[in-house]
């Protein structure tokens, strides 16, 4: 049975990663992972570069994305995950 992680964020996520799309596939493909999961946070940005990659490499890319919810947005400053 082969690991996938499936839960990684890029530096599209600024503030909370400096690892580029690129860097995270290639990473994968070296420890002979047959996946990868991109779960960027509020962000989608680096859904291009890592699925570019993904090609190159031949590693399957599973995309995903954190969003906090607000029920009002008088809320969003104590948005929690949902």
């Amino acid at each position: 049975m082969s690991f996938v992680n499936l839960h990684n964020i890029t530096s599209s996520s600024i503030g909370f990663s400096l690892i580029e799309p690129d860097e995270l596939v290639t990473q994968a493909k070296k420890l002979n992972q047959s996946a990868i999961a991109l779960t960027d946070y509020s962000t989608m940005g680096g859904i291009y570069d890592a699925y570019q990659a993904s090609q190159k490499h031949k590693v399957k890319l599973i995309i995903g994305c954190q969003f906090n919810f607000v029920e009002k947005i008088e809320d969003a400053g104590k948005s929690r995950f949902r």
